[in-house]
């Protein structure tokens, strides 16, 4: 969250008789705001069942006297008649916790929060402080125990605002807003084989941005997905590369008017290509798939099984254990490095191996790229003097800039490798 907001401390107490629109409640000093977004949990869930609960959380820390929020729901598509709605809004909120919670009511999607002592009341970032509870319904508003496979369902924030006790108000952007949804995928309950959907893992050094392909496997009549980036990184622009493929935003739909032995048999087909950004200096993101509908040649639902979601490495100098800056540490493993590497050998894989036991940033990195090459761009991240060797020198080097950068946060490698 960014600086101006970064210690909220929450208003006088405000009693609301009724779930009024939060927008016609708080007008005091009103900032849009673009640091945070609501985080609900992509989730997916085997046809059959006929609820399920979605958890709300912040992207960032945050602090209030009155929370007003207000959510929805849009089918995509809608499957017939079928259709889900917001049942329920189930507050976790400890019992202690000093905050009264107002449920709307059923399948108006709004909730809202007061401090009672009128003293901000807390919640950390990604810790869950609600539950939507969807359910599946037909066309005469009936509960539904067999929604079809492949339906989609997008949870969405509608309204947010936020009062402290500063007499201020937030509210999210619309880039925010967007960012503050959730996609729920009913899928098959058996996975099928032969069929796949991919996002690539790419190592980069010290970019700002990266392509990654979309791959397709199967026989496959139609397929609809969308794919985000994690923290710290955000997808520019998608490419197609296939004829057979629309591009909207960060939705891709590939679709072949063709049925049964027609349809083409797909390959690690390369669909479209991905450009990311990275926006921060988090080392590594990802890039999944927020839901997923594929339709067969005997135009079938079917749910792959084989599904990738991608991996970015963004390897910058002197960070040798991807942590996002170079650390002190990182200088004894150069100079480790630089020994093994006089005998033809490394050290790094064996470090890398014991890292992953307890570090889930390495393991998920050692499964998409192999030990191997994760040692490669270990490797460059030591090579500080970039002449292709790991020395001694380059230990030296590391231990510096981390001291000097300790006095000054402007300090830069060159004035170093002058």
């Amino acid at each position: 969250m960014n600086k101006k907001i970064i210690s909220w401390v929450v208003a006088a107490a405000m009693t609301m008789s009724s779930l009024a629109p939060a927008s016609s409640v708080l007008a005091v000093d009103t900032k849009i705001e673009d640091a945070f977004n609501v985080v609900m949990q992509d989730t997916t869930v085997v046809t059959g069942l006929s609820t399920v609960k979605v958890p709300i959380s912040f992207s960032e820390d945050v602090s209030f006297t009155v929370a007003n929020l207000k959510f929805g729901v849009q089918n995509v598509p809608n499957a017939g008649n079928n259709h889900a709605v917001i049942k329920n809004i189930e507050s976790v909120l400890p019992a202690n916790s000093g905050v009264t919670v107002e449920i709307g009511e059923k399948y108006s999607g709004t909730v809202n929060f007061t401090s009672s002592s009128g003293k901000d009341y807390r919640i950390k970032k990604g810790e869950p402080f609600a539950y939507i509870t969807l359910e599946f319904q037909d066309g005469d508003g009936a509960q539904k125990f067999d929604m079809p496979a492949g339906h989609v369902v997008k949870v969405f924030i509608d309204e947010l605002d936020i009062a402290n006790d500063k007499q201020e108000s937030f509210v999210l952007s619309d880039s925010a807003k967007e960012r503050s949804s959730a996609y729920v995928n009913v899928r098959a309950e058996e996975s099928t084989d032969g069929f796949g959907i991919k996002v690539g893992s790419e190592i980069v050094y010290d970019q700002k941005s990266v392509k990654v392909p979309v791959i397709l496997n199967g026989k496959i009549c139609s397929a609809k997905t969308r794919i985000d980036a994690g923290e710290g990184a955000v997808i520019k622009n998608i490419e197609k590369v296939n004829e057979d493929v629309t591009i909207k935003g960060n939705n891709i739909l590939y679709s072949v008017y063709a049925y049964g032995d027609d349809v083409p048999e797909l390959k690690d087909e390369i669909i479209a290509y991905a450009t990311v950004e990275f926006t921060d200096d988090i080392p590594a993101s990802s890039i999944s798939f927020r839901y997923i509908d594929v339709i067969d040649s005997k135009a079938v639902s079917v749910y792959p099984a084989e599904i990738d979601n991608g991996m970015l490495l963004n390897v910058i100098k002197g960070d040798v254990f991807f942590e996002g800056e170079p650390s002190p540490v990182g200088g004894t493993t150069i100079l480790l490095e630089s020994i093994e590497n006089s005998f033809d050998s490394s050290v790094l894989p064996t470090i890398y191996e014991k890292q992953a036991e307890s570090n889930p940033l390495i393991k998920t990195a050692i499964d998409k790229f192999g030990l191997d090459r994760l040692a490669e761009a270990g490797g460059k991240a030591c090579d500080i003097n970039d002449n292709g060797v790991i020395e001694g020198i380059d230990s030296t080097y590391l231990l510096r800039y981390v001291m000097e950068k300790g006095f000054d946060p402007d300090y830069q490698w060159s004035e170093i490798l002058k």
